[in-house]
């Protein structure tokens, strides 16, 4: 029974690193891919390593590039059945056996504590993250929440990252390798994150435009189509041989059927084809209107044929999870809100809130929140300056020229544009808003501020899904005159302010604290792992193209 050699660079790098992991006796170095891409090479930092070991012969060194790397031990792989085959089936090594002491010398296993269950490689899961953007700096809502569940994830299993990048994140080559470069420090592998080209070239959107509407795809069935973003997901599955893939947008659902057969979860940060309904919907022109709409229809074709086939569906919210339940049938999902750094988000001092200063968190670049402030601006910011005339609006988030312009028309208006830390704007705020009338997901302008305990007035669609009390740790209002009437009452009301505030952030604490969200959602992915039981290629293939 031979040792494929696709397997042996993958079984060598995962092996090795796993089980060295925590021990300071022997440290793996691989400079590149190309390093592991050798299926019978491996490089030792250090370590009880024996030339005369009948698992290894031919130590020699190599120069990699310009600079000499440390020694390379070739493997004689016919000595190594019982290792490789241990690996592949995850099956823990005989106690004692001739190959298990082998490996455990060069691979300096001579710390490793005897268990119960005898010598045993201890090995991590392995994890493909699909992401629609690179998300660093986590500077919005969808790149917050999947920086932290990229982290959470690495504290339990081995991820490698596979991500597009998006002009308003990374504008350039040099800011793309900057994030990528950080994010590599904090997983197991980043692949090269590839731009989307309809972002910076008009014929390149209309072109795809034109595919949908010919083809009846959804738009994003070709925006994130580039044949560059499917070399690197090749790459990352013969390097990371990963044990379950996750999908962190249904947006790449065209990629499924090139993936392995593994057990695969799906993040929903909305129940997309009701988004694009809902802005269809407030859309003044006819025209764009009706082709949203279309979209939406695409989408939830996509939604009802494929939602089924995936092993496990992530919602952000119980009220998304019944919505697309509802449009799939038999659709798997379990609710994984989104969370909040509670330790980075902390309670500020009262001595720093302005009296009077009333607050919005968001970039008006999304259509939701552009909405929301229109109508905030239009039929609530009168009333609430007529009542309390020194009061202040400010924006934190990033607004295009025009909407700056037309934001501070009104009085008593800031933008304060996109700031690279919250913290001291929201410290300032005396009422945080949340006047969202589209939308699904679980609001992270409303976990940043309960974080840090502040008041706020939000809509019922603004908060929807999370753990919300009217008058305990929230106020909620969709009337206009009441939305205005209760952001009044805060200003004048500081111990209302200050009890709100303080259950805001106890429900932050016990609900949303990126560490509690993070060992459920684990939870479930070494449930899947375990279990596997993933459908059939055919039918995945089929799934995506119908």
């Amino acid at each position: 029974m031979a040792v494929p050699e696709q397997w042996k660079a993958g079984i060598v790098h995962q092996a090795t690193i796993r089980a060295s992991r925590g021990l300071s006796a022997t440290a793996v170095t691989l400079p590149t891919r190309q390093a592991r891409a050798n299926p019978a090479r491996l490089c030792l930092a250090h370590g009880d390593v024996s030339p005369e070991s009948p698992t290894i012969t031919n130590c020699h060194s190599r120069a990699h590039g310009s600079r000499q790397t440390e020694p390379v031990w070739q493997f004689d792989w016919g000595a190594c059945t019982e290792v490789w085959r241990s690996i592949l089936n995850r099956a823990p090594l005989k106690t004692g056996s001739q190959n298990n002491d082998q490996l455990r010398a060069p691979l300096g296993f001579d710390s490793m504590r005897e268990t119960e269950r005898g010598n045993q490689l201890d090995m991590r899961s392995r994890v493909l993250f699909l992401s629609q953007c690179l998300p660093f700096p986590p500077h919005s809502g969808v790149t917050n929440r999947t920086y932290h569940v990229l982290q959470e994830l690495q504290r339990a299993f081995d991820v490698t990252l596979v991500a597009f990048s998006r002009r308003d994140h990374q504008p350039d080559a040099t800011s793309r390798a900057r994030a990528a470069a950080v994010l590599a420090r904090e997983l197991s592998d980043v692949m090269n994150p590839v731009p989307i080209d309809s972002e910076y070239s008009l014929a390149r959107k209309l072109r795809n435009h034109a595919s949908s509407v010919v083809a009846r795809e959804p738009y994003v069935f070709y925006e994130y189509g580039d044949v560059r973003f499917g070399q690197e997901l090749q790459q990352a599955v013969e390097s990371a041989m990963p044990d379950m893939i996750h999908l962190d947008s249904l947006d790449l659902y065209r990629w499924l059927p090139t993936l392995p057969v593994l057990p695969t979860a799906c993040t929903h940060h909305s129940v997309e084809s009701e988004l694009l309904r809902l802005q269809a919907d407030h859309s003044p022109n006819r025209l764009v209107r009706s082709y949203m709409k279309h979209q939406a229809d695409l989408l939830e074709k996509v939604e009802r044929t494929l939602c089924g086939q995936l092993d496990l569906n992530v919602m952000t919210s119980e009220v998304d999870a019944e919505r697309l339940r509802a449009l799939a049938r038999g659709a798997r999902t379990t609710v994984i809100p989104n969370g909040v750094d509670v330790d980075f988000f902390q309670p500020g001092s009262p001595q720093a809130v302005v009296q009077g200063r009333v607050a919005f968190l968001g970039p008006t670049y999304m259509f939701p929140n552009r909405d929301a402030v229109e109508f905030f601006l239009a039929d609530a910011w009168p009333l609430i300056r007529r009542s309390c005339p020194e009061s202040t609006f400010h924006l934190i988030g990033k607004n295009s020229v025009d909407e700056k312009a037309r934001f501070e028309s009104h009085p008593g208006v800031t933008c304060n544009g996109y700031v690279p830390d919250i913290r001291p704007h929201l410290a300032q705020t005396a009422v945080s808003i949340v006047p969202i009338r589209v939308g699904g997901g679980t609001r992270l302008k409303i976990l940043d501020a309960w974080s840090m305990g502040k008041a706020i007035v939000s809509t019922s669609v603004g908060c929807e899904g999370l753990e919300t009390v009217d008058g305990r740790n929230i106020l909620i209002r969709d009337d206009p005159a009441e939305f205005a009437a209760a952001v009044v009452q805060l200003l004048r009301d500081r111990d209302l302010r200050d009890r709100l505030g303080k259950e805001a952030r106890r429900t932050a604490e016990e609900h949303y604290a990126w560490r509690v969200v993070g060992r459920k959602l684990i939870g479930f992915y070494e449930h899947l792992i375990e279990a596997g039981a993933p459908n059939a290629p055919e039918d995945r293939a089929a799934s995506s193209r119908n």
